[in-house]
């Protein structure tokens, strides 16, 4: 895989899955924005990718909170002109229900609403991708 020129927005990539994806981006050629609550530990995780010779930036970001994802788009477009990937390894607490009498209705309920609790970093992508050869 190769991704150079490419710019990816890393959800969550300050730790664990979200730091691994984005660190190979980074290996790979990407331009990486490392997207996360935490924005210290997303400084932190950029650094880490710049000291290996990587291209990254943190932001922060709460992928429920549409404001949020707007500025940290800006933040990316302003800085590498777009975005192309978008990457979302959602941590979401998904309801458990094996074993606790919920029904289907309701467990597929709380899988739904954890699903598009992350909607807005995907929606204000659209404008973010239109140009750079990318309608999302």
């Amino acid at each position: 895989m190769k991704l150079d020129g490419k710019v990816a927005i890393v959800t969550g990539a300050a730790s664990g899955i979200g730091k691994a994806i984005a660190q190979r981006y980074a290996r790979e050629g990407a331009k990486v924005v490392i997207a996360d609550l935490n924005l210290d530990a997303a400084n932190g995780a950029a650094a880490e990718i710049k000291s290996a010779g990587g291209e990254a930036r943190g932001v922060a970001m709460d992928v429920t909170n549409e404001q949020h994802v707007n500025a940290g788009v800006a933040a990316t477009v302003a800085a590498y002109g777009g975005v192309d990937i978008l990457i979302v390894p959602t941590n979401r607490n998904f309801p458990r229900t094996r074993g606790r009498g919920v029904g289907a209705g309701s467990a597929a309920r709380g899988v739904w609403d954890a699903l598009t609790a992350v909607a807005p970093a995907e929606l204000a992508l659209g404008p973010a991708c239109k140009g750079r050869g990318r309608e999302m």
